[in-house]
């Protein structure tokens, strides 16, 4: 017969949310949610948003480009600091009662880190497949003014 005995590293590992009161279990997914749906409107959604307004601003192409960039670098910034704002959240919800080690093996502080980072590289694969899928597939010729 196997015991099960509660060490530290025991203890470490068992971060899952099956010990949460059901009401921080739904607030963990709710926060799970609102990090998968605010991941693709970062890499879609804010940048052409900053596209359009500065289509409102200006009608020529130049400008509009000047005012894009920085529009679109101060999107995503503000954006994605929301987004690791929700993250944070999240950590704080899930990982009530889970004592960390101090450092690891090799003296590096340990940090928690929550679902966001896997989030967000999953969802810019995604925007960028179909990216290419919609540039190859859909797109239509460009125009001679850009040549």
């Amino acid at each position: 017969m196997e015991s099960t005995v509660n060490t530290p590293s025991n203890s470490r590992r068992s971060g899952s949310l099956e010990r949460h009161k059901p009401r921080d279990r739904l607030a963990a997914g709710f926060l799970i949610g609102v990090m998968a749906i605010g991941s693709p409107i970062l890499w879609v959604v804010v940048p052409t948003g900053a596209s359009w307004a500065a289509a409102q601003l200006t009608a020529d192409q130049t400008t509009h480009l000047q005012i894009t960039v920085p529009l679109v670098i101060a999107g995503m910034v503000l954006f994605a600091r929301f987004l690791f704002w929700v993250n944070k959240l999240y950590l704080r919800i899930v990982a009530r009662g889970i004592e960390l080690e101090p450092e690891d093996e090799e003296g590096h502080p340990r940090f928690m880190r929550g679902p966001l980072e896997p989030i967000l590289v999953f969802s810019l694969v995604i925007a960028l497949i179909a990216l290419t899928v919609w540039f190859f597939a859909f797109a239509e010729n460009p125009s001679h003014q850009v040549f």
